[in-house]
């Protein structure tokens, strides 16, 4: 904390793979094994997120389409605040195999 204080910040910085890793919890509950099949994820971090904030990750459905091992599933996902201020934002895909 002294150091945050220093540098004028009112707590230390959270690592971005920190809340990242929120967001990957998600989606592997989303997707399951498929996930580590080939899930893809990109991200970007448009503001800082002090220790112990509590966080939120969220995604919805920009698309889906067939292919031949599967539905390609593309989505939006962020983590956002209990105050709705977003942190993370970015995109991510995953294809769900065939029946």
């Amino acid at each position: 904390m002294a150091k945050a204080a220093e540098a004028g910040l009112e707590a230390p910085i959270a690592s971005g793979i920190q809340f990242e890793g929120d967001v990957i919890r998600l989606l592997i509950e989303l997707f399951g094994d498929a996930w580590f099949a080939g899930g893809k994820l990109h991200v970007k971090y448009p503001r800082p997120v002090y220790a112990g904030t509590s966080l939120r990750p969220c995604a919805r459905v920009k698309s889906k389409r067939s292919t031949d091992s599967g539905t390609l599933v593309e989505l939006e996902v962020w983590c956002e605040t209990p105050e709705k201020e977003v942190v993370l934002i970015g995109t991510a895909s995953c294809v769900e195999p065939c029946p």
